[in-house]
């Protein structure tokens, strides 16, 4: 990256309410960043709002911010459920052919998104995965990596242009260390959420298809000691607008060539935002109104061709301290909690 740029954590909000991250610079101005998904799933509908930060820093939380969607079906406010993170509330989902858009009051400023129709079509998808042991070179040598590839054979609408995206989730139960001790009392149960591989960005234009299916790989995850229990992958298939769809197309290229001297200016990378008092101030950020489908898989250690090595089982000859911390209390695990997702 270069020196001139800086980092900007940007959220990607998902279902299961965990945050995964895309890592692009932007230039040294701190902007508002909005990102909301609203989705057709009875699920946790989410705004992010936060403002960039310098030097690589995530970006910061925005706190006290008033949130309303604004659609066909009525207005509903959201409430903050943790700082920056806002929850629509009274919508479990939207309706396919109805129209939404977002307004966010961050002080004196109000926000507002364009207008967006969620898409009446979307396609279905049967996803599958192969396991594969392939050598890489790293600054500590050369050394053997053992890979899930996640691919989706999609079957899409005959009759539509469709805009789509993907994107891939995760959920594991974990296992905590069990310590002896003289009732035999289990570790209390930890789950784990998280996207996978949130910066390659999945995008097709149906309009350039010839045909109505399609097989596509669409993200790769490392074989480690997650998967020492059941481990879950969801692929979601969201069917979004054309403006949305050439949003995510830019923050692609902007990923594809950062470090190089032709980059476009990631500020350049602007969404459905403005401020309509002041129609010149850049807002980063998105709002996203899509027709989903799930379709998901799991795993069990029994099934992976691979020896999956000790991580936090007991050993007597181990001293405390020499357990990662992550084996020892379920909030020292990115993302994790003690409560799993409805559907675990």
């Amino acid at each position: 990256m270069r020196a001139s740029s800086l980092s900007l954590l940007f959220p990607i909000i998902l279902f299961s309410t965990c945050i995964g991250v895309i890592d692009f610079p932007v230039n040294e101005v701190s902007y508002v960043v909005i990102y909301g998904q609203l989705t057709n799933l009875d699920e946790p509908q989410l705004i992010q709002v936060s403002r960039s930060s310098s030097r690589g820093k995530p970006p910061q939380p925005i706190s006290g911010a008033q949130v309303e969607l604004i659609s066909s079906q009525g207005n509903f406010n959201a409430v903050e459920i943790k700082p920056g993170q806002y929850l629509i509330q009274g919508l479990t989902g939207g309706i396919p052919g109805q129209s939404y858009s977002l307004s966010v009051r961050v002080g004196s400023r109000t926000y507002r998104s364009q207008v967006e129709t969620m898409p009446l079509s979307v396609g279905v998808d049967s996803a599958y995965h192969i396991f594969s042991d392939e050598s890489v070179i790293s600054s500590d040598g050369k050394r053997l990596v053992r890979l899930i590839y996640v691919h989706s054979k999609s079957t899409l609408p005959n009759s539509n242009n469709l805009f789509l995206r993907w994107e891939v989730e995760e959920n594991y139960y974990f296992d905590l260390t069990d310590f002896p001790d003289p009732f035999n009392t289990p570790p209390p149960p930890c789950y784990a959420s998280d996207r996978v591989n949130p910066q390659k960005i999945n995008l097709i234009n149906t309009a350039a298809l010839t045909k109505n299916q399609i097989d596509q790989q669409l993200v790769t995850r490392e074989i480690d000691f997650t998967f020492k229990s059941r481990h879950y992958f969801t692929v979601r298939q969201l069917s979004i607008s054309a403006n949305c769809h050439s949003y995510w197309a830019r923050i692609r290229d902007v990923l594809a060539n950062r470090g190089s001297p032709f980059d476009t200016p990631p500020a350049t990378v602007i969404g459905n935002f403005t401020n309509p008092d002041d129609p010149a101030e850049k807002v980063l950020g998105d709002f996203e109104v899509a027709n989903v489908s799930i379709n998901r898989f799991f795993l069990v250690p029994g099934w992976i061709p691979f020896y999956l090595e000790p991580y936090c089982e007991y050993n007597p000859d181990k001293p405390f301290d020499k357990y990662p911390a992550i084996c020892l209390d379920c909030s020292k695990l990115p993302n994790g909690s003690g409560e799993p997702p409805p559907w675990f």
